[in-house]
């Protein structure tokens, strides 16, 4: 996440909102945000600057989830999943989308959410990631998916990626 630097290239509110602990599991809790904001530095190391026109960031609803363990720290973290996004209704401005490539369709970067979303971008880009020093540091791109030995044990999942 450090390569993509959200938290230097915008100026975003989360205006969380909707904080309700989970009814079958007390040390989870669930809520919602709708971001707003603007793109203030560059994103994905620098690259990408702000541009005119392309500033303000207005997301949509999107549902959140924390799980903490016995010691109260969190050990997951849920979010940019899409509630409704209806422009008309919400103002947004990101396309559809939550989380990361909600900020880029916002910033007028359409081109690579959609580049990202193709499966063979998607496994270069993690197997990059996995075993090549990049900028002299490893694992330094983005990933959409971890390496099964980064994965806590405590993790289960259905899915095979």
């Amino acid at each position: 996440m450090n390569w993509l630097n959200v938290h230097e290239a915008f100026d975003l509110k989360s205006n969380a909102f909707g904080f309700t602990q989970d009814p079958t599991n007390d040390m989870c809790v669930h809520y919602y945000t709708r971001a707003s904001g603007r793109h203030v530095g560059g994103m994905l190391n620098g690259l990408l600057k702000p541009r005119p026109g392309f500033e303000e960031v207005n997301a949509p609803l999107e549902a959140a989830q924390l799980l903490f363990d016995a010691q109260g720290k969190v050990k997951f973290f849920s979010a940019g999943n899409v509630c409704a996004s209806i422009p008309e209704i919400q103002n947004t401005n990101t396309k559809g989308y939550g989380a990361v490539f909600g900020l880029l369709c916002a910033i007028g970067r359409d081109s690579l959410v959609s580049s990202a979303k193709q499966p063979a971008v998607r496994s270069f880009n993690n197997f990059v990631s996995r075993n090549f020093d990049t900028f002299g540091i490893r694992g330094v791109l983005p990933k959409t998916a971890s390496h099964h030995t980064e994965i806590p044990a405590w993790w289960h999942s259905s899915s095979s990626n």
